[in-house]
């Protein structure tokens, strides 16, 4: 039967009957769903930390090293900056690094956040092992000296609530829920309330960094909080800061099957998130969750029947026009191949040079493989049921 991801004891995930026609009644359809009652592995956060990182990350683009006269742009640069600021006092830097990509809502090369993927990178560097009390103690009081230093700080708020919950799933683990102690999972509990309470008692400064919404999110989507309570804070999150994709990620991968989603859930959301973000930047979204979710490596959304192929060959075209990175060349040329489409491959791996990127392939093999498809090679595959409509060329 599989792993069981919903915690010990908890009855069977009820199924939302969720329409799986595009129009508004999928958002009302979504806030259906009925309390699904689970509670993920911190493997949640970690597939999450590093599927953001794969997207932000710019692997062929040079490092550019960061001074006090110049923030660094490229992602890679970004994410080295992140790192050596997080084990230092140098919380002057962090203040005028964040405020200079929130003031311009600055994007890396992948059109992505440049402030998100500083933050991701920042949190990666919070993980501590549960049983190294001092450590865990000195990061707190690493978080303790910015407050003081900055009382005013959005973002040290957010990174003193993000702290208090990751010490929280370092208690819960990477195991599955059965496999959590009583003693364990009510210290888990504990903190991740505490984190809660802490983010929402300093709401007023929190809430001005976008950081504030992705960290609630995810600690209120483990907690099982309402779920219309969670998509309210979603969609006040996504109506002041449409430009941060991180918090239209925890929804998507909330509603993915392992979770006690479904791919029709999937779809409703993705459409509910369109209508947060101008316009013009709707079909970019739209491809942007489906990769990302696709990138998480469980169910894949591909093979899910509920992908509209032409908003999202129109978000990808997008997307590369205005950000021809050689992470999202080969991020699109992969789900193209795994669309099983040689054209909507072709469409993006042709135009990438350079060696490939095996955070996104997995493997040089699969990437070879991908190259050789997109150009014709294989022909017997052409005699499989087709999983998506024919690539959408541009007109």
């Amino acid at each position: 039967m599989g792993e069981d991801y919903r915690r010990v004891g908890d009855p069977p995930v009820i199924s939302a009957l969720v329409s799986s026609q595009h129009q508004a009644g999928l958002v009302s359809a979504i806030r259906a769903v009925t309390a699904r009652r689970f509670q993920g592995r911190i493997m949640l956060m970690r597939n999450m930390i590093a599927a953001v990182l794969l997207f932000v990350s710019g692997l062929q683009f040079p490092l550019a090293c960061a001074s006090p006269n110049r923030f660094p742009h490229q992602a890679d640069a970004i994410i080295l900056e992140a790192q050596r600021l997080a084990a230092t006092d140098d919380f002057a830097s962090i203040e005028r690094l964040v405020k200079h990509y929130n003031a311009r809502q600055q994007m890396n090369e992948n059109g992505l956040s440049s402030v998100g993927t500083f933050y991701t990178a920042m949190s990666g560097s919070f993980e501590i092992d549960v049983a190294d009390t001092e450590a865990w103690n000195r990061r707190f009081a690493w978080a303790d000296r910015w407050i003081a230093a900055y009382p005013k700080s959005p973002t040290a708020r957010v990174m003193r609530g993000r702290i208090e919950f990751l010490r929280g799933a370092s208690y819960r683990g990477s195991g599955w829920a059965r496999d959590v102690t009583p003693e364990n999972n009510a210290s888990y509990q504990r903190y991740a309330s505490q984190a809660a309470d802490y983010l929402l008692e300093h709401r007023a400064i929190a809430s001005k960094d976008p950081y504030f919404y992705t960290t609630l999110l995810i600690i209120g989507f483990r907690m099982d909080w309402p779920e219309f309570e969670l998509m309210a804070l979603f969609d006040e999150g996504a109506e002041r800061y449409p430009y941060y994709f991180g918090q239209f990620t925890v929804p998507m991968m909330y509603y993915a099957p392992r979770w006690g989603g479904s791919f029709e859930a999937m779809e409703a959301f993705a459409r509910h998130a369109m209508t947060r973000v101008p316009p013009p930047d709707r079909a970019a979204l739209y491809a942007r969750l489906y990769t990302y979710a696709q990138f998480l490596g469980w169910e894949s959304p591909l093979t899910g029947g509920q992908i509209d192929w032409a908003l999202f060959d129109e978000g990808t075209r997008n997307i590369v026009a205005q950000y021809p990175s050689p992470g999202n060349l080969q991020a699109y040329a992969s789900m193209g191949c795994g669309s099983q489409d040689r054209a909507r491959a072709a469409a993006f791996i042709q135009q990438f040079r350079g060696e490939p990127d095996l955070q996104i392939w997995g493997d040089a093999q699969k990437f070879e493989f991908c190259s050789a498809y997109a150009k014709g090679a294989f022909p017997f595959l052409d005699n499989r049921p087709r999983i998506s409509p024919p690539w959408n060329p541009p007109k």
